[in-house]
C-alpha cells in the first residue's frame, strides 16, 4: 500500500493521535525505509502535561522545520509520538509499539519516573534515546551507552544556583546560609545529590519537603519552611506544584528567595502566579524565547511566527536537533537494517565535538564514555513586571 505522508504544523496536539507526521499503515519489516522513523513518548494528558505538551510540540516543530528544508540528505524524518499520560505501564506499552512494530531508529523520552525502566529496555536493542527533558539523577547520573542528554542532571542545575546563593549570602554578611528544599516526583532522586553539595559547601539544608505533582495545596509544608527560617528555597518541581507553593507562601507572608530547576523555567508561570508572585531564580540548559540575539531563537521565532514559546518547547526543539544530527553523522541510509541504523546513530552522536547548536545551548560534545552534551547552565531572574526571565550576568555554571 502506498503510504500517505501528512506533515502537521500545530501548537496543540491531538492527544490521542499516535502519529503526527504519518497516517496509514506502518512500514513492515526491519529495514530503514525511504524516510527516517523516530519515536517520542510524551506526557500530554498527565500531571506534567503543562510542560509535556510544549516539549512535544518543540520536537514536532523541529522535524517539520527540518523536513521543509529538505530533511536529512533529502529524506524526511517521520515522528511517531505517543501520549503516555505519565503512566509507567503505558510508557512501556508505548515503547514496545514504537520499537517492535514501528521499528523507530531513535527515541525522545520524557519522564524521570519512567525513563529508568525504558533505558534498560533500550540498552538491549541498542536504541539511542535523546534525553532532552528527563534529566533526573537516576536517568543521567550514571553513564548509559544508549542515553544522550543535552545537559547534566537537575541536581546540577540547582547546585549551579548555589553559586549565586553563596554570593548573595556573603553580601548580607551571612557565613552559613539556611536553605530548604522542596521536591515532587520527578525530583525525588535528585535531593541526595543536592544535600551532599550543600554539606560540602557549608550550607545548612534545614528542611526537605515533598509536594506531589497532583497537590492542590501545601500549607503544612510551607509553614514548616517558614518555621525553619530558611531564606532560600530550592525546588525540584514542575510548574503546577511550584505555583501552589508560591500561593501558600503568600498566604503566610513568607518571602524567601526561591530557586527552580529547568521545569520551573516556564513563562506560563507569569500568568498563573500573577497574584502571588515570589522572588524566583531558575536555571536552564537552553536559551529562552526572549533572547533574540541567539541565532537558534531567531530561527524558531521566524518559523513558528511566535514570540511566547516556552522553554520546554525550545528543549524539545534541541532534542530533535540532536537526534537529527546523530542520524546525519551516523550516515544512516535506506536499506540499512534497523539494528545497523541504531548503532550508526550512536556512533554519529559520539562524533559530536563542540557541535554548534545555534546558540540554543553551549557547543555540545559526546564521547564514548560521556553522554552529557553540555555541562553549563544559565541562571535567570523572574521579572514579574515584564513577565520574562532575565539572564543574570556572571559565571554561575558550576558550584565552586
Amino acid at each position: 500500500m502506498k503510504r500517505k505522508v501528512v506533515i502537521i504544523r500545530t501548537v496543540y496536539f491531538v492527544f490521542f493521535a499516535l502519529a503526527f507526521f504519518v497516517q496509514g499503515e506502518a512500514l513492515a519489516g526491519e529495514s530503514v525505509g525511504e524516510s527516517f522513523k523516530v519515536g517520542g513518548i510524551f506526557d500530554m494528558t498527565g500531571p506534567t502535561n503543562s510542560i509535556g505538551v510544549p516539549f512535544a510540540n518543540g520536537v514536532a516543530e523541529y522535524f517539520s522545520w527540518l523536513n521543509k528544508k529538505g530533511g536529512i540528505g533529502g529524506r524526511k524524518v517521520e515522528l511517531i509520538a505517543v501520549d503516555y499520560g505519565y503512566d509507567i505501564q503505558k510508557s512501556t506499552s508505548a515503547f514496545s509499539r514504537l520499537t517492535d512494530r514501528e521499528n523507530v531508529i531513535g527515541l525522545l523520552g520524557w519522564g524521570s519516573v519512567d525513563m529508568p525502566l525504558l533505558m534498560q529496555k533500550a540498552v538491549q536493542i541498542n536504541l539511542p534515546i535523546i534525553s532532552a527533558a528527563a534529566r533526573g539523577d537516576a536517568v543521567v547520573g550514571q553513564f548509559n551507552p544508549v542515553v544522550f542528554s543535552i545537559a547534566a542532571a537537575y541536581s546540577q542545575e540547582l547546585i549551579a544556583g548555589l553559586n549565586w546563593l553563596i554570593m548573595d549570602s556573603k553580601k548580607r554578611g551571612v557565613a552559613r546560609p539556611n536553605v530548604a528544599c522542596l521536591y515532587s516526583e520527578p525530583g525525588r532522586e535528585s535531593v541526595e545529590a543536592l544535600s551532599k553539595a550543600c554539606e560540602a559547601l557549608g550550607i545548612d539544608l534545614a528542611v526537605k519537603e515533598f509536594v506531589s505533582e497532583k497537590s492542590i495545596g501545601a500549607a503544612s509544608q510551607v509553614v514548616r519552611l517558614k518555621n525553619s527560617e530558611a531564606e532560600y528555597v530550592l525546588t525540584f518541581m514542575t510548574l503546577k506544584p511550584l505555583n501552589v507553593i508560591l500561593k501558600e507562601a503568600q498566604k503566610i507572608e513568607y518571602k524567601p528567595q526561591f530557586f527552580g530547576c529547568f521545569f520551573a523555567a516556564n513563562e506560563a508561570l507569569f500568568t498563573m502566579a500573577a497574584d502571588h508572585a515570589g522572588k524566583l531564580i531558575i536555571a536552564s540548559p537552553v536559551a529562552l524565547i526572549n533572547q533574540t540575539d541567539v541565532p537558534g531563537i531567531k530561527i524558531i521565532r521566524d518559523f513558528t511566527g511566535k514570540d511566547n514559546l516556552l522553554s520546554q518547547f525550545i528543549a524539545g526543539w534541541v532534542g530533535g536537533m540532536v537526534l537529527a544530527k546523530g542520524i546525519e553523522k551516523g550516515g544512516v541510509k535506506p536499506g540499512m537494517s534497523v539494528e545497523q541504523a541504531r548503532r550508526a546513530i550512536i556512533d554519529g552522536l559520539e562524533k559530536f565535538n563542540n557541535e554548534d547548536m545555534q546558540g540554543l545551548t553551549p557547543p555540545m560534545t559526546f564521547t564514548k564514555t560521556d553522554h552529557i552534551g553540555t555541562k553549563g547552565f544559565r541562571l535567570y531572574q523572574a521579572d514579574w513586571g515584564k513577565a520574562q526571565f532575565i539572564e543574570i550576568p556572571g559565571d554561575f555554571r558550576s558550584a565552586k
